[in-house]
């Protein structure tokens, strides 16, 4: 009779935990669908800060060879403007050597116009007897025809010299005045050229300032497209989460409700149960101080009770293994286990805070809640924040 029983009382059961395991199912779902519905949102935005990026750094790269073709331009500037400061000295030294012949010449002369009027007025002041005792004397003709063309040729040769010195003179003068305005041009030019370094300076004042804005751009967009691909990853990591923590829900759901059609088939009730006393061995103090350390080290004291607490629960509930190694060596249940550092810290031994918290938990009856999980805080799964863990009974 209890062989045709039993499938029944299996199927019921099945059927009630596949029942709430579809509605517990259905809020994971829809938990995955919200953090997907954020991880897209986020990617988008990522998408378009990229697309920014690109953007800057176009016009970042445009305003760098802007600002390198305005450094050349200043560069050949100061160059044509060093060549014309020392065509300028150049002139200026032109100048004063021409200055100088012009002085000299105008001394030269005043010297030979002096040097003429003295002789004129010598000739003038003894030449006038002299002059006519030679033409009224038995001097021949010949010799009076010689003294006057001594004279004349003394006059001519002063009207020369003056006349080449007005010419040189004049040329000089006109030497000066070309080389005068020659310098004006020059510095003319200098001042154009001045002007134009004032502004190619100015344009890369602010062409350098434009390409700082950029750069403070980029700097803010690559700062918040990392802070977005640290958040995508984050929601990426936590939806992975979910799924693994809803894949060991629906296994521990299973496991539990084939535990359970068992002992309704063997006619155990949960009122035998209750009833339930744990005596723990030798090894269970450390083995609890252990998965303490693993799980909690680091975390307040009351986070570390906590994660006993939640170890002994399970020991006490009819669904889950009725020894403290039995829960934590379940599979996917506890990752320190999995990953070997629960064996590293049971072969070590614990530290003294981990122990006395064990012995509270297992030897004091201590009980901080009534919670059959835990997890690292993900502002998803709902129940008591302690530490860096939130505590639930689902």
């Amino acid at each position: 009779m209890k062989q045709k029983i039993f499938p029944v009382i299996f199927t019921c059961i099945v059927a009630a935990f596949v029942a709430a395991n579809v509605k517990a199912e259905n809020s994971y779902q829809e938990n995955i669908n919200a953090e997907e519905s954020k991880v897209n949102e986020k990617e988008e935005k990522l998408n378009e800060i990229q697309s920014l990026l690109g953007g800057l750094n176009e016009s970042k790269s445009n305003l760098d060879e802007y600002l390198n073709g305005l450094k050349n331009s200043y560069n050949a500037i100061s160059e044509y403007m060093e060549n014309l400061n020392g065509e300028i000295l150049e002139k200026q030294k032109q100048i004063d050597d021409i200055n100088m012949e012009l002085e000299k010449a105008k001394i030269e002369r005043t010297e030979q116009y002096e040097a003429m009027k003295l002789r004129i007025k010598y000739m003038y002041e003894t030449g006038d007897s002299s002059f006519i005792e030679v033409i009224f004397s038995d001097a021949s003709l010949s010799e009076i025809l010689n003294k006057v063309e001594y004279t004349s040729e003394l006059l001519e040769y002063d009207r020369s010299k003056l006349l080449e010195y007005e010419q040189l003179l004049t040329y000089i003068e006109a030497a000066r005045l070309e080389l005068t305005a020659e310098m004006e041009n020059l510095n003319i030019l200098l001042k154009d050229q001045q002007e134009r370094q004032n502004e190619m300076s100015s344009m890369m004042s602010d062409a350098s300032a434009n390409i700082r804005d950029k750069e403070n751009e980029i700097d803010a967009a690559e700062e918040r497209a990392e802070q977005l691909a640290k958040e995508i990853q984050a929601g990426k990591d936590t939806i992975e989460e979910l799924k693994e923590e809803e894949s060991r829900r629906i296994a521990e759901s299973i496991r539990q409700s084939v535990e359970q059609a068992s002992r309704e088939a063997a006619g155990v009730s949960d009122a035998t149960t209750e009833s339930f006393t744990y005596n723990p061995d030798d090894e269970d103090l450390m083995r609890m101080a252990a998965i303490m350390y693993c799980e909690a080290r680091g975390e307040p004291y009351e986070g570390i009770l906590a994660v006993g607490t939640v170890v002994m629960n399970r020991v006490e509930d009819p669904r889950f293994p009725n020894t403290i190694e039995g829960v934590i060596m379940s599979p996917k249940q506890f990752s320190p286990v999995a990953s070997g550092l629960y064996a590293i810290a049971y072969a070590k031994g614990a530290n003294e805070t981990c122990i006395r918290a064990a012995n509270e938990v297992i030897y004091g009856g201590v009980r901080t809640g009534n919670w059959l999980y835990f997890r690292t805080v993900n502002n998803i799964i709902q129940g008591t924040v302690i530490g860096n863990h939130v505590f639930y009974y689902r």
